[in-house]
């Protein structure tokens, strides 16, 4: 219990309260429930050896896509992507050539494209051409960079800012209960 308190907040979430140290090392006293091993893989960009045997079959398409960032440029590209993603959350980033928290931002969003294949993610560059202008108009883009989170087609979730932190926790969060909010 003194070892669980000394780690930083974020990580205590994915030691187990019965979780024994030894020189440095954790060994299990007792299994994590599923649940939280899930989560506290997701936070750390693992994947879950259960995820691989609860997946439908995928668009091959989609198949291909995940894992990577895609640009987009018309609001018909993007309601293709939504209808074929169907259930599974896709995640909307909105930036601009001249925005230099998105050129901050690049390089830690197609980290979590990589490190989180269960979502789409897809890319606006809204001052690109009129089309993109009026996507980013659609999707009431105020800020940038910003970030939209959609399921089945509805938009579930917003966040503008680049805080690699809050990102990251509500794409696991989205991951895995896909709630409205």
């Amino acid at each position: 219990e003194r070892m669980r308190s000394s780690l930083p907040s974020s990580r205590k979430a994915c030691v187990p309260k019965r979780a024994v140290f030894v020189q440095g090392r954790r060994t299990r006293a007792q299994k994590q429930p599923k649940e939280d091993r899930r989560k506290c893989n997701a936070f750390w960009g693992n994947k879950d050896k259960d995820d691989k045997k609860n997946k439908s079959a995928v668009d091959p398409l989609l198949k291909k896509l995940k894992g990577a960032v895609n640009e987009i440029e018309t609001e018909e590209e993007l309601n293709e992507y939504l209808a074929r993603n169907g259930e599974q959350m896709t995640v909307v980033k909105i930036a601009t050539s001249f925005c230099g928290p998105c050129k901050l931002m690049k390089p830690k969003f197609d980290l979590f494209a990589e490190n989180y294949s269960d979502a789409l993610f897809l890319y606006v560059l809204s001052d690109k051409n009129e089309k993109t202008k009026q996507l980013s108009d659609r999707l009431k883009v105020s800020e940038v960079p910003s970030f939209r989170f959609f399921r089945s087609g509805e938009q579930v979730w917003q966040y503008a800012g680049a805080n690699e932190k809050i990102l990251r926790m509500t794409i696991i969060d989205h991951l895995f209960d896909g709630e409205k909010r």
